[in-house]
């Protein structure tokens, strides 16, 4: 039996679809803890695939698979969460460089 390494190549392209869908699915399955997210950084692997994959249901079960961790991860440690956290529209307004004025809509 091979593990997810064995089935993507370097660049996190799937090699062997079935077996991919397969782990992502056992994956999903399983209840893992933030430690072992950590340690295995597994949600880097999924994450990785998901961005890759040209299969839309390994890209769609995998994005399912890292927003169940990344919920678990919020929940267990809320000190992290603002890295998972999007930038509103507001925020990325006050981030225009220096000299920039924000557009304007009217002429």
């Amino acid at each position: 039996s091979s593990g997810i390494n064995a089935e993507y190549g370097a660049e996190g392209q799937v090699l062997e679809n079935s077996t991919v869908l397969e782990i992502i699915t056992q994956l999903h399955s399983l209840d893992i803890t933030t430690e072992e997210l950590e340690r295995t950084r597994l949600g880097k692997f999924v994450n990785l695939i998901r961005k890759k994959s040209k299969e839309p249901d390994i890209a769609n079960k995998a994005k399912a698979l890292v927003k169940k961790w990344k919920k678990l991860i919020v929940t267990s440690k809320p000190e992290l969460a603002n890295g998972f956290r999007r930038k509103r529209r507001e925020d990325s307004r006050e981030s225009t460089p220096t000299g920039m004025a924000p557009r304007s809509d009217t002429p």
